[in-house]
């Protein structure tokens, strides 16, 4: 049976209470997320109580075979966690892997649409080999936090030695219950980084308000008409670019359009993301679906 830090397993349902009792979280569909990422064996993690309260699994894994007596053995090693592979598992985290496998976690996906930005992690951990990912997470912008076992002195100087190195933002004892500095810590981050996503989408959208209306003088009218009448000559050169001639196709029972690359382009588009049709005045509109905020602890 495995023994876990205090706190453990409750502090994943309190941390994503927070944000699911929340109302203006919920509007802009924020929602909490934990992974593990372990250099333990992973059947072993599986085999746990905190399995139903985590999004994904990373550990060591053994590949068992039959021996003639049909009694299962360890043949080799299957897979390793190390330094190296735990930044690979955040990678994956990053850029959905996890969600997606038909995704290379080598293909070159531009920051702002992968799925969990690195500025919206939280990375937990205690030891040496975890230097290299707590150097990801705070380079795109993350947090990072160290624990240390009660009492443990030369665990202490360890993870001191992680913050005067600007490896961690803050350090503390390994005890997750509520009240303590470690629940504290992670729950006021996890509200900030919900907030900030808030207030980010909110200047999206005052950005994309226009001022009232407003008596023009004269002078500002003929401003008015010039600057009207060079957007509407690029707007209308954007058409010329963006005009496509499309045939509907058979695509299995039904039927389907190609959509040209200049187009997907230009939305910004890419092979499984979701779009809105919408009907317009004798044309079809299309947007692309927001995704939805992710904090990953």
């Amino acid at each position: 049976k495995l023994k876990f830090y205090k706190g453990i397993p409750e502090i994943f349902e309190k941390t994503k209470e927070i944000v699911k009792q929340n109302s203006t979280f919920q509007e802009y569909n924020i929602k909490v997320e934990h992974y593990i990422v372990s250099t333990g064996m992973k059947n072993m993690i599986e085999g746990s109580i905190i399995k139903k309260y985590v999004e994904g699994i990373w550990g060591c894994e053994l590949i068992q075979i039959k021996d003639k007596d049909n009694n299962w053995e360890i043949s080799e090693i299957g897979y390793t966690i190390d330094n190296t592979s735990k930044t690979r598992a955040i990678f994956e985290i990053n850029k959905g892997i996890n969600k997606n496998p038909e995704y290379d976690v080598n293909a070159k996906i531009k920051e702002g649409n992968r799925r969990v930005l690195f500025k919206n992690m939280i990375y937990i951990a205690d030891g040496p080999s975890d230097v290299p990912a707590f150097s990801v997470i705070k380079k795109g912008g993350g947090s990072t936090f160290a624990i240390y076992p009660k009492s443990d002195r030369k665990a202490f100087q360890q993870v001191e030695k992680l913050r005067e190195d600007n490896r961690v933002d803050m350090y503390a004892e390994a005890d997750y219950f509520e009240g303590t500095t470690t629940y504290m810590w992670i729950i006021n981050k996890i509200e900030k980084l919900a907030q900030n996503i808030v207030n980010k989408e909110k200047s999206k959208l005052e950005a994309s308000i226009s001022d009232s209306p407003k008596h023009l003088t004269w002078f500002s009218q003929l401003t008015f008409l010039i600057f009207k009448y060079i957007l509407c000559i690029y707007l209308l050169e954007r058409e010329i670019i963006m005009a496509e001639v499309l045939k509907i196709q058979k695509w299995g029972n039904s039927q389907g359009i190609r959509l040209p690359k200049k187009i997907l382009e230009m939305l910004d588009l890419k092979v499984n993301d979701t779009i809105l049709i919408e009907e317009g005045d004798d044309c079809l509109k299309l947007k692309k679906i927001k995704k939805c905020n992710i904090i990953n602890l």
